[in-house]
């Protein structure tokens, strides 16, 4: 089940379509799994995708404190995938806001 629903996401984070994976992501209770989320979000970043990855940063506040801890190396990960140096300095920054401890 993930597989498949990481596939068809893939799919669209490569494309940079953000409604379909939105509609995806409400409508298909697979693709909320941290399997597909951090497919997705290396996909995205691999591609240059910054609208989706930005999204994907956005969901990530919904996971539980255990799959934060367990993705959170994912975040750090997808930078280094991103080619273009300005891409990856907002992604950077938007990781800094994701990642920054609550006081």
């Amino acid at each position: 089940m993930g597989e498949e629903a990481s596939k068809e996401c893939i799919k669209y984070a490569k494309l940079g379509d953000i409604e379909k994976l939105k509609h995806l992501y409400e409508t298909n209770p697979d693709v909320r799994d941290s399997y597909v989320y951090q497919r997705v979000l290396l996909s995205a970043c691999a591609n240059n995708q910054l609208s989706v990855a930005k999204w994907l940063l956005e969901i990530y506040s919904s996971f539980d404190f255990i799959t934060k801890t367990a993705l959170r190396h994912t975040l750090i990960h997808g930078k280094y995938l991103i080619k273009d140096k300005e891409t990856r300095a907002i992604y950077e920054q938007y990781c800094e806001i994701v990642l920054a401890p609550v006081n």
